[in-house]
């Protein structure tokens, strides 16, 4: 069974919160070392003032630029007009599996009808690169859609997204997308 994948950005969140708490931890000694001499309460008070308000305006600075910069990523305005009839593909989840009919696909656009034997499940659809598709939730008695196009070829991993129970962790399926 093939293990999801952490992508590129938390390698580079990572290397960054350990770069910022390198700098932070080099600021924190040089005030300390710095402090040994007696300062009056007015030029602490004015020099903290001071960086309180830099500190402030470079993080609503950052927050806004990555809120902004986020709204990019997302994928809804990759939207496409979807062509052609969708494949239809029937899951059930249960305690502890997933039944995926049929199991390999041509490439394009496909629905997901998903249901559920016994409890809730959350079906996750992975790409062959490990990237998150899509989600929709399997309740019994209910049968919920989703309709996602697949063209890149390979092997699609169907993940269960909601705690299930001892086994939830093995509830995997691989859907096939051939070649064209």
């Amino acid at each position: 069974m093939r293990e999801l994948t952490y992508s590129e950005p938390q390698i580079w969140i990572a290397i960054a919160f350990v770069i910022i708490s390198a700098l932070l931890v080099t600021a924190f000694v040089a005030i300390g070392r710095s402090s040994r001499r007696e300062v009056p309460f007015e030029q602490v008070k004015a020099i903290g003032y001071g960086v309180r308000t830099w500190w402030l305006v470079g993080l609503v600075t950052v927050l806004t630029v990555g809120v902004v910069v986020s709204l990019f990523m997302l994928p809804y305005s990759n939207a496409q007009e979807p062509v052609g009839a969708a494949q239809e593909i029937a899951v059930k989840g249960g305690q502890y599996y997933w039944t995926v009919a049929p199991n390999e696909v041509a490439p394009g656009r496909v629905r997901f009808s998903v249901t559920s034997a016994d409890v809730n499940h959350g079906l996750g659809i992975y790409s062959p690169k490990g990237h998150m598709l899509g989600s929709v939730q399997a309740m019994p008695g209910y049968e919920n859609e989703l309709d996602i196009q697949l063209d890149e070829p390979g092997e699609y991993l169907l993940s269960c997204l909601e705690m299930c129970g001892a086994g939830h962790h093995k509830m995997h399926a691989i859907l096939k997308v051939a070649e064209r």
